[in-house]
């Protein structure tokens, strides 16, 4: 006679738990050479109708839709990955807990060399986000995408996350390059979509600036101050004095401090002139104009 309730207990393997994902990449296209560099267990994370195919990278995690899982946050976005340097990045990044490491997207004019955080917003006008990336933690990244809606890619992806991060470092890698389309240029030079990025951009330094340090908000301050005063440039060399009337009239109700101080910074004050003329600008004034729209065109096209 056989009783059932004798049989030897079968005891169940222990659970495996998930291994965390330390590393989440963003990509805007299917970018097959940068994916191939990216180190096993990465996830991977493009537009829907741009992933590559995910069987030719089976050591990767392929997403097309839903949150970035990974322990940081990288945004490759408009840049194509270097292999040389972006392998001791990740290796930094695995050992690192600081909110947001800075590190290059493009080759610097110096010798590579490390900065303090305190270092780097020392230098208030001379500041270019397009010159780095960031990998963010993910709380970070979740946060910074809430509120920079609307801002250019380098203010959203670098800019944005420096002003919010609690801790900061800057790796003296060069992880990345930055892309520009066939003629040469990131961004249109005005019109609606540089009046709309000036608005958001301003629109932020209002949101965040009560949580600012003195020093983060000398620096944010001043970043704002000069995309503002190249912005009055584009579109005074465009002659769009309508899209200058409305953009003063924005700048009027939402940071009147902002509004002065572009008119007492620009060269020659030439925006205080073009609000005294209509916002047109007097002849004597055009090669003052040409020159800064110039420096801003530059810019931004980097």
């Amino acid at each position: 006679m056989k009783f059932p309730f004798l049989k030897r207990k079968q005891t169940k393997p222990p659970r495996e738990e998930p291994k965390q994902v330390l590393f989440s990449v963003l990509f805007s296209d299917a970018d097959e050479e940068s994916a191939a560099l990216l180190p096993d267990g990465c996830e991977a994370l493009f537009p829907p109708q741009s992933a590559p195919p995910a069987e030719r990278f089976p050591s990767l995690s392929f997403r097309t839709d839903g949150e970035p899982s990974g322990k940081y946050v990288v945004s490759a976005r408009e840049t194509s990955l270097r292999p040389v340097e972006l392998a001791e990045l990740f290796s930094e990044l695995a050992e690192r807990n600081e909110d947001a490491v800075l590190f290059y997207a493009e080759k610097p004019e110096r010798e590579k060399t490390a900065e303090s955080a305190e270092k780097l917003f020392a230098k208030e006008k001379n500041f270019d986000p397009r010159v780095y990336g960031c990998a963010l933690r993910a709380p970070l990244y979740r946060r910074a995408r809430e509120l920079t809606a609307g801002l250019a890619a380098a203010d959203a992806e670098v800019l944005a996350p420096l002003l919010l991060a609690e801790t900061i470092v800057f790796l003296p890698l060069q992880a990345m390059e930055r892309r520009t389309d066939k003629n040469g240029e990131q961004q249109s030079d005005g019109g609606e979509a540089l009046y709309s990025e000036r608005k958001a951009l301003v629109s932020f330094f209002n949101e965040i600036k009560t949580e600012l340090t003195a020093i983060k908000y000398r620096f944010a301050f001043n970043y704002v101050c000069e995309r503002v005063v190249g912005a009055f440039a584009l579109f005074a060399s465009d002659n769009d004095t309508g899209a200058m009337q409305e953009f003063d009239v924005f700048l009027r109700q939402e940071n009147m401090a902002l509004r002065v101080a572009a008119g007492e910074r620009a060269p020659m004050k030439f925006v205080s002139a073009l609000r005294k003329n209509g916002y047109r600008a007097p002849l004597w004034y055009k090669p003052v104009i040409a020159v800064a729209a110039a420096k801003e065109r530059k810019r931004r096209s980097r």
